[in-house]
């Protein structure tokens, strides 16, 4: 099985630490921009975009607006299709 290539973290998006989604102590890999809770919650075309774009268009202004839009995604919650998914596998 190939390893999918990490996503390279532009400037001034994610943090070490925490994920930046409001309310998240979950700590992400140094290599991702949210934890992977939130992550599942941007659609999957919106996630290929990133990943395509953090190898390709390193430090452009085209990923820094995927990457924005994945926050502002993240941050609207997952849609309610998918709310039993998150539940079952997320359980406290």
């Amino acid at each position: 099985m190939s390893r999918l290539p990490a996503l390279i973290v532009p400037a001034g998006f994610g943090t070490v630490d925490r994920c930046p989604i409001a309310g998240c102590t979950a700590v992400p890999r140094r290599t991702r921009i949210m934890c992977w809770r939130h992550w599942l919650t941007v659609p999957p075309s919106l996630r290929a975009k990133v990943w395509q774009l953090s190898v390709t268009s390193r430090g452009t202004p085209v990923l820094v607006a995927a990457v924005t839009d994945a926050f502002r995604r993240a941050r609207q919650g997952p849609p309610p299709s998918i709310w039993f998914l998150i539940r079952h596998y997320f359980r406290s």
